[in-house]
Parts: structure tokens; sequence; C-alpha cells
């Protein structure tokens, strides 16, 4: 798989950005969701996804949709867990956050992709569609 990127609407995510997506939802899984959040996530949010995953190999996946309700239940936890890959890294500025570890899985790159879902989410809220990731 080449990359990922965000859309939603006219909007339109930086190139790659989204490419960390599936690390960004491991993670907060680990670290941030809480017991309390832990049904709401599985039912609304990743059950969802993994519907539209299906059969389909990851590195074969042509976009994915995030709904208003995907995205109501996975804002806290990622917000969250933004906060702690910012913290964990000292707070790094943006502009190097593509240079922070090796890979797309990277924390840096996590940070990137955390940033990008966050105006995907804004977008999604000012113009009532949902948010697609795109995967080339």
């Amino acid at each position: 798989m080449g990359g990922g990127y965000f859309s939603c609407g006219r909007w339109m995510g930086d190139d790659k950005t989204a490419s960390a997506f599936f690390d960004v939802l491991d993670g907060l899984e680990e670290e941030t969701i809480t017991e309390d959040e832990r049904i709401l996530w599985e039912t609304e949010c990743a059950a969802p996804l993994r519907s539209q995953l299906g059969e389909c190999d990851e590195d074969e996946l042509p976009f994915l949709e995030l709904s208003r309700t995907m995205l109501d239940v996975l804002m806290p936890p990622a917000r969250r867990y933004f906060d702690v890959l910012n913290d964990r890294l000292g707070h790094p500025d943006p502009s190097t956050w593509h240079a922070i570890g090796e890979s797309r899985a990277g924390e840096g790159w996590q940070l990137m992709c955390l940033h990008d879902l966050f105006q995907a989410y804004d977008a999604s809220c000012n113009s009532d569609k949902p948010v697609v990731i795109h995967f080339d």
C-alpha cells in the first residue's frame, strides 16, 4: 500500500497522513479506551470498521468511510491518545513529526494521522458528510 489520506466533502488531508490509521487504532485500543467506553467502541466503531474491511486484505483496501457516529465515538480516545503520544515524544514541533520513527507506523506518523483526523472530524461536523480514508 502506498499510503492513505483523509477527505471530507471538499476538505482533503495531507498526502499519506492516514497511513498510520490502523496503528492509531491499535494504540488507542491499548492505551486510552476506558472500560466505560469499550462496549460503545466495539459496537459503534470497531465492528463497522471490521465490516467494511470484510475479507479484503488491508493492502488491497481502496477506502474506508467513517460515519459521524463512528467519529463521535472515536474522537475522545483519539484525543487522549494524541496527548499520550505528544507527551511521550516530548511535544515535538509538528514540522518534525514525519521524521520521528522510521516508518509510517512510527509515533510521529501517528501524531500526523491524528492531527489530520481531527481536522477531518471538524470538516464532517461542518458539512454533515462522512470522512473517507482513501488508500493508494
